[in-house]
């Protein structure tokens, strides 16, 4: 059980990194309507946001984005945040043993 919820860990902490980069990004979007990445970071970020969107879909479903002052809020990202920080600390009750920087030492 301990391979199997460590494992989960990681690949729940990789989600949870790509959707940080995708709400950061995506607060960049929403603030300066001129910038445009470049080619490299263009493919970057539509792997983040191909591997980030099969979680937001059913969120989005429900949860329409709130309009405020003539934009609209898509609180999806942070639910699914909120949601995967729950399901990493759930692992690590299962008995998941991430790596720490004591262990390299």
């Amino acid at each position: 059980m301990t391979i199997f919820a460590t494992i989960l860990y990681y690949l729940l902490r990789i989600l949870w990194l790509l959707l940080l980069v995708r709400i950061v990004v995506e607060m960049i979007f929403s603030f300066g309507r001129s910038w445009r990445p470049g080619p490299k970071l263009s493919s970057v970020l539509e792997v983040v946001f191909r591997a980030t969107d099969w979680s937001l879909k059913p969120i989005r479903k429900v949860l329409r984005p709130v309009g405020v002052g003539g934009i609209g809020i898509d609180f999806s990202p942070l639910i699914v945040f909120f949601i995967i920080s729950i399901l990493i600390r759930l692992t690590i009750v299962l008995g998941a043993r991430p790596l720490t920087f004591g262990m390299l030492f």
